[in-house]
Formats: C-alpha cells, structure tokens, sequence
C-alpha cells in the first residue's frame, strides 16, 4: 500500500470587507469607501467596480486593497458585477471574426478525446475513469484479468452537474469507494460499490471532500477522511481544517464509524488541524501507519500504532516530523518504505523495519545524483519508483523485496509518466506514458518487457510534423532555465509567430509533458506553444524547488522573464506576438512578470490564478499554503507574501497588455474573487485601450471535473483571445 498524493490545493482561500483584523499587533485596518458607485454595465465597456479602499498595516508598512469588498463571496453586488463582467468578456469574444471556426474546430477536437485517468492495480484488474470521445463525463471501469472490454460500473452523463472527484478499488476488487460532487465545487460524497451486484454497500457519506480512502486487506472495512460539520457563517480560511479519519466495517451503518486519526484526538497530539491524513494497514504486522501532512507540502508526518486495538482508541507513536522530510510513504510486511529528500537533493529511497515503539532499523535502498525519485508503488514482488531522469523525461525503477538488485525498467516512450499504481496483493505495476505529442497509453510491468494492458484510448494518434525543442535560458543570476518549444515542421524564425508561454512554479510540481489533441487547433493556424520549467517546481530537486519559494519566489518570476526575452531573441515571437499563460499558483509568476514587464507581452491569459497573496490566509485552505510562501504571522513571512503579491504592484497609468481573466464561481481553491479584484484593479489602472476581459463560469470550479463542452469552450475562448491580440500567423 502506498500513499496517494495529497492534492496540491492549487491555493484556496476568503473574508469580508469592513471588519478590522489583527495578526498578531503586526496588522491593523481601516476603511475608507469613494463615491464611485458606477456599478452598471454601459455598452461598449465592461462595468466599473466601485472603490472602496481598506488599509492594512503589517509591521510599519500601509498597505491599501481598493476592492476588499468583492471578498463577500456571498454578497449580490459582487455576483451582479460578475455576471456584467462575464456577459460584456462573452460579447467580445464571440464577435471576433474567427471566434465561430474556433469554436468549431475546438469542439470538433474535444468531442475526439478520450480521456483515461485514475488508473489503480487489484488483484482482479486494473479500475479507470474513461471520458469516451463524445461523451461529456466519465464513467467508472474495470478491466478484470483476462476479459475482453472493460466494464462499466458507474455512469453519470445523464447526472446534470455530478462529476467524479476520485476512486479507490479495495484490494481484490471486491468492492470500489468514490466521490461524486456538482458545479465544480469538489464537495464529495463518499459512495461504496459492490462491483459484482452493482449495488450500493453504505448510505452515501456527505463531508468527503478529499477522502483519501484505504482499505483493510480482507476488504471488511476502510479508512476515510471525513470534514467536520460546520455552521453557515463559518470562516472560509476554516474550510479544510479538522478533518478527522474514520473506520468503516462493510455490513454496519455508517453512525457506528470509529474515529480513528485526527486534531484533538487521543494519542494524536501531534496531529493539527490543517493536516490530511491517510491510514495503512499492514495485515503482517498487524499495524497501522498513519501518513499526514498538509496538502500542499510534501514532508508527510508518519506515526504507527497496533492494528489489534483498533476498536479503542489507538495510541499513534510518531516515527517522521517534518524535518524528516518524507515525500512518500508505503507500508508492506512489516517495513516502511520512504522516499525522503533529507540530505539527498534528488531524494533517497530508503526502508525502515517498525515496531510499536518506533524504527529499530534503517536501510538506504537507493539514491541517485542524477535522477529525481518522484512515486513509489509497492506491489508483491517488489518496489516501483518513477523518476525524472531530466525535465520531461521519466524513468522507472524496480527493487526487489529484500537485498535484490535495483533494475531500470525500459520504457517505451519518452515523456512523462503517470498514474503509477501497483497493488501488495499482485506482481508488477501499471502506468501510463505520454508526451507532448504522443497520446496516453497504459502498459504494465511485471518482470519482463513492459507490456501494453488493453486499455485503450480510441484512433487518436501521435500529432504530425509537430516538432519539440528542449532549449535554456539564463536567468536574472546566470541559473540556466530549462523550457520547451512545440511548432510544426517549418517555423520561420521572423518573430510573427503567435506564441503561448506558459509556467507554474509552486510546491515542487514539475510542468510536465502532457498530450492535448485541442493544441492542433493552436498549431495548425502557425502557433507556436512553450513551457517553462521555471524555480519553484521540481525538476531538479528539492533545491529547484525551494530556490523558487517564499522569499525566492522573485527567482521563478525572473525565470519566467529570462524565458520570454530569449523567445524574442531567437527569433520565434516579438512583445507584439508573445502570450503568456499561467493557470491556479502559475498566476502568482503570470501576473507577477506582467507587473514587472508589461512591454514584454502582447496579451495575457490567466486561468483561475492566484496572485493577490497577502490576502492567501483568509481564503478556504489558506493557512495550508503558509508553508509554500509565507505566513502573515511573521515580519519575514509578510515580507515574503508581498514582494509576491502582483495586486499590489498594479499602477495606475501603466499600459497593461491586453488581458483575459477566467474564474469558475464555484472555486474553492482559488476563490473567484481573485479574479474579480485582479480584472477591477487591471481595467482602472492601465492606460492602454486594451481590452482586460473577465469571463466567469457561472456553475464551474476550478476545473476538477469539467465537462467536455466546458473544456471545449473555455479553451476556444483563449485561443480566440491571443490569435485576436497576437495576430494569426500571415
């Protein structure tokens, strides 16, 4: 059993307007509002958001939030603004001259994808999530050993607004655990199914938003991660804390679940009430592992404690803090493997024999200093490690249980490799493989050759004469940025080629290939497409990480810069012709070089991103992000927060390049917010007449579980918006 990786939060956050707040003595506020009240929606422009200034003051320094008052999520002003803003961006983009064949064309791409993800290993066959081309949702699947087409065993197309949010087979493939939500707004409801009968094993469990589910091995009960109740006025900053994890025995009603791991529960002291937490039984040893940590960083807490008392409550013994520095976690037969970046930049596996009472042996299994460990898998025969052998190329290791000799597994194809997942009850793992170029496909490995599991994704091929270079670019301090260039065959290096840039840099995550058949309708009208591995991800290492975080983050910005200046330079782009794109954190780097270099750019899009940071703790899972980028507790964290913080180097008189803004009402990662203070803060400060544009899905999120034609829409709604600004290839 291995832990899953806990979901990065992306950023997810809030508060109201007009209260005083105080952090420590360091934060003070008052409010001052103007008589700009001009809230109504004149054609021709969008509406003018009404000023209503909020200073804060954080250890000396006054800091002034014009739009504090769009952070009442709930207020009908706002929803009224945006819904002008939505409706004044959808007029413009729909009246451009090539906005009717793009969405065409898009749609007709989309509607060919078929998607596959959330591929898990049982002893019965491997469980999927397949989007079918056509169809706007997924349905649930299993692939039993031996049979032809995989099964369906839950379809919701017909469900309105309900999309998957995870799925977790129990280990024979008895039984498999999901989450249903709507509009995008991840709050799930746990289901059980019977896989044989089809029918439902436990009343549906609400408050599961991320339940991170295990099951015992026999398959008679699971662990899962449950919210609190909370009232309806409750703090936002409050919505991922306190969640407890629990013990469900199949055949008993869900009332009787034992509370097992959690804030303020004995033997647990050390848990707090920010962490997520999974449990592991290992049926050898009779013992559970608890894996914690705080969603958006990777040094997991372990602690174990005897699978025996588990009908009181268990005294937990910690085993790793996070000064141990613990990326992943699995537990089989009595030992404990780690994968741990403690003195090892590129990480080390390593494995620990537990008892009660804590390790009483550690073993270096592996290390490299070339590679970066990224998952691990355990299955019967032995121990799957991904790596990433260089930025965009994965690699995978096999350890043998016990002193056996490590071997690389030979892959197929170059790229990234995903969806590791092997079972303790079976050999071998399964894993998919994809590029830039190349579509998904899922093999598995058993000892021999990697073989092709049958899953498969449809006709869609390899895209053609589409070319990718793996180039650098010297940043602002001589570290050479690794980025990536995909064009078709015959790119004329005269800077008329409209480009798409594209970064992330936050919590050691690796922008890694991945395959979109909806880019041709990108490449095919000249465009050109360029990632940017820029400090602050993991493509090195921790160290490319941390050299990108808190007061660092200034070295992922310039990165990104470093990058657009070389586009120019070798001739693929000019500011005239050069987008840029940032999505979630990637907003914090996207809106902060816009900041620092609106010549730079031509048009900006910037999908359900962050950036205004000093406000990031008062949002839904805000205090969980304090440790990517600081915290207002502290002088030095404030002054982390705001040298990041982009809203706060808006000027006024500045010509902005033109913008699209896109935020899904429903968001609880990145509040809408966000965005609604960004596009106000953009459209009274620029003094150019380019267009900044706010588009608003009115019943989305943050993209978890999109339908196709949400997908379809709001990719042909940026590609309409930089070929309008950047000009089509002549």
């Amino acid at each position: 059993m291995q832990t899953k990786k806990l979901r990065p939060l992306g950023v997810k956050f809030l508060v109201s307007a007009s209260i005083a707040l105080t952090l420590g003595c360091a934060h003070e506020q008052t409010v001052k509002e103007s008589s700009n009240v001009n809230v109504k929606h004149e054609a021709g422009r969008p509406p003018v958001a009404p000023v209503r200034e909020v200073m804060d003051h954080y250890f000396g320094t006054v800091v002034v939030d014009p739009y504090r008052w769009m952070e009442d999520a709930r207020s009908p002003e706002l929803r009224s603004w945006l819904v002008a803003q939505d409706a004044y961006a959808r007029d413009v983009l729909g009246g451009l001259p090539f906005a009717a064949q793009l969405v065409h064309r898009v749609r007709a791409l989309s509607a060919s994808v078929h998607a596959i993800h959330d591929l898990t290993l049982s002893a019965q066959g491997i469980f999927f999530l397949d989007r079918e081309p056509g169809r706007q949702k997924p349905t649930l699947r299993v692939k039993t050993k031996g049979s032809g087409d995989p099964r369906i065993l839950v379809d919701i197309e017909g469900s309105g607004a309900t999309s998957f949010d995870y799925m977790t087979p129990s280990p024979n493939g008895r039984y498999v655990a999901y989450g249903l939500s709507s509009d995008g707004t991840e709050a799930s409801v746990l289901h059980v199914l019977d896989v044989s009968t089809g029918g439902e094993v436990i009343e549906p469990v609400t408050r599961c938003r991320d339940a991170l589910v295990s099951w015992v091995q026999d398959e008679s009960a699971f662990f899962y991660s449950r919210e609190p109740e909370r009232p309806a006025n409750a703090a936002p900053r409050e919505g991922y804390s306190n969640a407890w994890v629990y013990l469900h025995r199949i055949g008993e009603p869900v009332a009787n679940d034992s509370v097992i791991f959690g804030a303020g529960m004995p033997g647990s002291a050390f848990a707090d009430e920010f962490m997520e937490s999974q449990i592991f039984v290992d049926t050898a040893s009779s013992r559970m592992l608890a894996v914690s940590n705080h969603a958006v960083k990777d040094n997991f807490i372990l602690a174990v404690a005897p699978f025996r008392r588990i009908r009181g409550a268990p005294l937990w013994h910690q085993i790793a803090g996070p000064d141990d520095a613990i990326r992943r976690a699995a537990f089989y037969d009595g030992s404990v493997y780690v994968i741990t970046s403690k003195g090892a930049p590129k990480h080390r596996l390593e494995r620990w024999q537990v008892d009660d009472r804590g390790i009483s042996r550690r073993t270096v299994v592996y290390e490299s200093s070339t590679s970066v460990l990224r998952e691990l898998a355990v299955a019967r025969n032995g121990v799957y490690v991904s790596t990433l052998d260089a930025p965009e190329r994965a690699g995978l290791l096999f350890f043998p249980h016990g002193d056996g000799a490590a071997s690389r597994v030979a892959l197929p194809l170059e790229g990234t490799l995903r969806d590791l997942t092997a079972s303790p009850t079976v050999d071998g793992a399964a894993f998919g493989l994809e590029s830039w170029i190349d579509p998904p496909r899922w093999f598995v490995h058993e000892g021999g050759p990697v073989t092709e599991t049958g899953v498969k994704i449809g006709n869609v091929g390899r895209l053609q004469d589409v070319v990718v270079d793996h180039v650098e670019a010297k940043s602002h301090d001589g570290v050479m940025v690794p980025y990536s260039i995909v064009y078709r065959k015959g790119l004329v290096r005269d800077g008329r080629n409209p480009t798409w840039l594209q970064a992330y840099g936050s919590y050691g995550i690796s922008l890694d290939p991945y395959f979109n058949p909806i880019r041709e309708a990108w490449l095919e009208r000249g465009g050109v497409v360029a990632f940017a591995h820029v400090r602050g991800g993991g493509e090195y290492g921790e160290p490319w990480h941390t050299a990108g975080q808190k007061r660092q983050k200034e070295n992922s910005i310039r990165d990104l810069i470093a990058c657009a200046q070389d586009l120019i330079r070798d001739g693929i782009a000019t500011p005239a012709s050069l987008g840029l794109f940032g999505a979630s954190a990637g907003g914090i780097v996207a809106h902060g070089a816009v900041v620092r270099r609106p010549d730079l750019f031509g048009a900006v899009v910037v999908n359900v991103g962050t950036g205004n940071m000093l406000r990031l703790e008062q949002q839904e899972g805000g205090p969980m992000n304090a440790q990517e980028f600081g915290s207002l507790a502290t002088e030095d964290g404030f002054q982390s927060l705001y040298a990041m913080d982009a809203y706060q180097r808006i000027e006024k008189g500045v010509s902005y390049p033109a913008m699209l803004l896109a935020a899904g009402m429903n968001d609880v990662r990145v509040p809408v917010w966000e965005s609604a203070k960004f596009a106000a803060r953009y459209q009274r400060a620029t003094s150019s007449n380019r267009p900044i544009l706010l588009r608003v899905g009115m019943d989305e999120g943050h993209g978890v579980g999109e339908t196709q034609e949400q997908e379809a829409a709001r990719m042909a709604s940026f590609y309409s918006f930089f070929l309008w600004r950047l000009g089509e290839r002549p």
